[in-house]
């Protein structure tokens, strides 16, 4: 858990949906890198909101450059994407 990238989280200004979740992968983000991968299934069963809640926010933290995503995969399997924090960085 990255305390920085939490703090920073908290500080967002959003509405409900958009500052769970950013607070949610900043929870889960490192120190170092403020990075974490999480499937959107395990983000929407942490902040308790629909899959479909979680499509629609992901985008909108990446509008705001709150957020960078990574789509990752394996041999053609799809990983859970990887999300940056961009914390520190002007918006």
């Amino acid at each position: 858990m990255s305390h920085e990238a939490l703090d920073w989280a908290v500080q967002q200004r959003l509405g409900a949906k958009q500052k769970l979740l950013l607070i949610k992968l900043a929870f889960h983000a490192t120190t170092k890198t403020h990075c974490c991968s999480l499937s959107r299934r395990q983000l929407s069963v942490l902040c308790g909101m629909s899959i479909d809640s979680v499509k629609r926010a992901l985008p909108e933290l990446v509008a705001m450059n709150l957020i960078s995503v990574e789509s990752r995969t394996d041999d053609g399997m799809n990983l859970p994407n990887a999300y940056t924090l961009k914390v520190g960085e002007l918006a």
